[in-house]
């Protein structure tokens, strides 16, 4: 919707341009070189931060008996974890630090998720977490 909104400002400046460049007087909704530019420049940032913004808001997290897959909003490509190379997971406010064993640390921020699936994902954090240390 936003996009759409940006474009149509950015359309609304150009075509404003272009008649007072043909036509040497100023279209009806800008009455100087200033206002179209603005339009244009206003219809940019809105396409750009939307665009963004609908990136950002792609996640996806799973589980099973044997993996952990996810794809967090600045991943490029799915992650997946093997249970069984986990060795300790600390579960804090804003995201979940998983130490494998090859001495690696792998941070998940659960902020990206609401509250229902973040929950969820705790829970099950908080379960592997105690069969861990059994």
């Amino acid at each position: 919707m936003l996009i759409a909104l940006g474009v149509i400002l950015a359309i609304l400046g150009v075509a404003g341009m272009f008649w007072y460049l043909f036509q040497r007087e100023f279209i009806f909704y800008a009455k100087s070189l200033w206002q179209m530019g603005f339009l244009i420049f206003q219809g940019v940032i809105t396409v750009f931060i939307s665009w963004n913004a609908l990136k950002s808001k792609r996640y996806f997290f799973s589980w099973d008996e044997h993996t952990i897959h996810y794809l967090l909003p600045k991943d490029k490509q799915l992650e997946w974890i093997k249970i069984s190379e986990i060795q300790s997971i600390e579960i804090g406010d804003k995201e979940i630090v998983l130490s494998l064993r090859n001495k690696e640390e792998k941070r998940i921020n659960i902020n990206y998720f609401y509250l229902p699936k973040r929950t969820q994902v705790i829970s099950y954090f908080q379960q592997l977490k105690e069969k861990l240390t059994v």
